[in-house]
């Protein structure tokens, strides 16, 4: 995997290729409008892993989660947590360039922040039954009237902050120079395609739809697609794709009402023969762009070095190979790291001092790795049509890893699913998951070292890091998106209805305080971190409180010697380390825009200003910053 100068003209040959593979771009002489054909590009660049407009997974029937899979087409201009409903692959997210409220497709569903500050009186005697019976607060999810007319949602006009705007447009810019346009031809042509992205963009419905999983589960034959949704023949489609479908099997369409505007943007494009040939420049960039992370950044001669991106080598080729190859990646690690005894150690401090808490019993807990990846005949099986010979170059394995993926969906397609088996992440992977349509929580293997846990280590240092990640995910379990499924993953409103009133109450509370915090200057977003604060502040509770009952079971640890701190000094600040973390301008303003965890900074103050035990434990001074006068709670 070299990126001498060599090396990266030979990456720039096969991106071209590749271009020429989905019938190029409008510059190509070899492809001209009269032998483009929007169906057979789109299937061409779906197939090799790129998604423009739209995406397709496979997932768990969320009406019937242990007894099928089913196709799903992804189609919302919003990244939640566990879901990640997007555009397609576009680089404007929706609320930079939302509908006007005059010509929207939809309502404005963006919560209301004029609601109550979030503090509970139990004697309230305005309590609404009837609005509690909604699923989420109606003030939030007010119906959607989708339309299917061609006049394409306006733009509006008040531009991103300049920051953001020259990171767009001037990658868009430099992609197009690598490919082959001129400098002049380039700019012209970045500046129409990022705004064929704002209008993309402005198709989607909101933010806050993604929160109401019934209202977005939408399982439709694929029939009735051909009649609703008239952009492509879904049958063919699909089977191109790989998959083994008829007329009358059903497909869920998340945000039909986004992809009703998207039909109309492109077959109103189709039709003008300029706007067809930005339309296929625009797919062709998505489907280069989508290669981008896997290649040094001078590949497409950025000079702008505050642009997020793992720049050496070696880290980007041990990355991308666990991420393709992640049951057998370091398998070696697993065997070795993870013996019998540690292993049951470990599900202890897992089991005891956290499931009693927060009385979850029916959650899977997969810790570690799944015993499975050790068995070589498996291993052998399940990638046996990943095709990656030793002398094949790295843009070709990556080629036939996306390939790959594509089989593996094929495949889950026809399985039953195995909520005890399945197993979404590597175990090399540092990160914690929890699944509200499996119902379980990954722990892998890799988040069982410094700075989340120090094997035989002090307590107070591990329940405040590695316990407070594990309260995390179990608290997903009861946010926006985890109080919407059952003990089995299935879709459906199991609480009652006044949990459900006073949970819309408090959240209001949590979404004025993030979005009070500010980071280097820039506004942190309160609803779009809303189920990460959640989770945040309900992790650290819980072990908070499991650490209390672990020096009740055990007694007071010896303090730590040489730092000068208590116990519970030791356990805050080893919450606090997990996150520290350094930002560019650009990397900041594109984390707040689209990432639905809150900065570090934010993450560890707004957590710790609403603890009591941590304002004792650091006698900070009444109404001081990190001593808030109200404190929101909601788990």
């Amino acid at each position: 995997m070299a990126d001498g100068a060599d090396s990266q003209e030979a990456n720039l040959a096969s991106l071209r290729a590749l271009a020429r593979e989905a019938y190029d771009w409008s510059i190509s002489r070899d492809v001209n409008a009269s032998t483009w054909f929007f169906n057979t590009a789109l299937e061409r660049i779906h197939r090799l892993g790129a998604w423009p407009f739209f995406r397709v997974t496979v997932d768990v029937d969320e009406r019937n989660p242990t007894s099928r899979y089913i196709l799903k087409v992804w189609a919302l201009g919003c990244v939640c947590r566990t879901f990640q409903l997007d555009i397609g692959e576009t680089v404007l997210p929706h609320d930079v360039y939302p509908p006007s409220p005059a010509t929207s497709s939809s309502a404005s569903h963006k919560p209301s922040h004029s609601q109550s500050d979030g503090s509970i009186n139990q004697d309230d005697k305005q309590f609404d039954q009837s609005s509690a019976n909604q699923p989420l607060d109606a003030a939030s999810f007010t119906s959607a009237t989708t339309t299917t007319t061609s006049s394409l949602p306006a733009v509006v006009a008040q531009p991103p902050p300049a920051l953001r705007w020259r990171l767009f447009l001037d990658e868009t810019v430099h992609i197009l120079q690598a490919m082959g346009f001129s400098s002049s031809a380039a700019y012209s042509r970045a500046e129409q395609l990022l705004e064929l992205e704002r209008r993309i963009a402005a198709a989607a419905e909101g933010r806050a739809e993604s929160y109401d999983r019934r209202r977005l589960f939408n399982p439709v034959p694929i029939s009735k697609m051909d009649r609703l949704y008239g952009l492509l023949p879904w049958v063919q489609y699909f089977m191109t794709l790989g998959f083994d479908v008829t007329s009358d099997d059903e497909v869920v369409i998340l945000h039909p009402g986004y992809l009703a505007n998207i039909t109309a943007l492109i077959v109103d494009a189709i039709n003008r023969t300029e706007d067809q040939s930005l339309l296929r420049d625009y797919m062709i960039l998505v489907l280069v762009r989508s290669f981008k992370p896997y290649f040094d950044l001078s590949l497409f001669r950025l000079d702008d070095s505050d642009e997020d991106s793992m720049q050496e080598q070696w880290k980007r080729c041990a990355f991308y190979t666990n991420r393709a190859l992640g049951f057998c990646y370091r398998r070696d690690f697993c065997q070795r790291d993870w013996t019998g005894r540690e292993c049951h150690q470990r599900e202890c401090f897992f089991k005891i001092n956290f499931l009693f808490f927060l009385q979850v019993d029916s959650i899977i807990n997969k810790i570690s790795y799944p015993s499975y990846i050790l068995n070589s005949t498996f291993l052998d099986t399940y990638y046996k049509q990943f095709a990656v010979h030793e002398s094949e170059t790295w843009f070709n394995s990556l080629i036939s890893w996306r390939k790959f993926d594509l089989t593996r969906m094929n495949s889950d397609l026809k399985a039953v699913p195995d909520r005890k088996q399945s197993w979404i992440r590597p175990p090399v992977t540092v990160n914690a998951f929890y699944s509200p349509v499996r119902n379980d929580v990954i722990f892998p293997i890799a988040m069982f070292h410094l700075p989340y846990y120090i094997p035989d280590g002090p307590s107070a240092v591990n329940f405040g890091a590695m316990g407070s990640v594990i309260g995390h995910e179990i608290t997903h379990a009861l946010d926006f998106q985890g109080r919407q499924y059952d003990q089995e993953g299935k879709l459906e409103d199991w609480w009652d209805p006044q949990t459900a009133y006073y949970f819309n109450i408090t959240t209001q509370c949590m979404i004025r305080q993030y979005s009070d915090i500010s980071v280097d200057g820039q506004q942190v977003d309160g609803d779009l971190t809303l189920d990460e604060n959640i989770a945040d502040n309900g992790g650290l509770r819980a072990a908070r409180y499991a650490y209390m009952r672990w020096v009740e079971d055990h007694g007071e640890e010896p303090l730590l010697p040489s730092v000068n701190l208590t116990q519970y000094q030791a356990f805050f600040i080893s919450y606090a380390q997990m996150y520290c973390s350094k930002w560019s301008p650009i990397g900041l303003s594109l984390h707040l825009l689209t990432d639905p965890h809150s900065p570090g900074k934010a993450r560890v103050n707004g957590v710790l200003a609403n603890s009591k035990t941590f304002s004792w434990a650091f006698q900070c001074p009444v109404y001081s910053a990190m001593n808030a006068q109200t404190k929101c709670t909601v788990w």
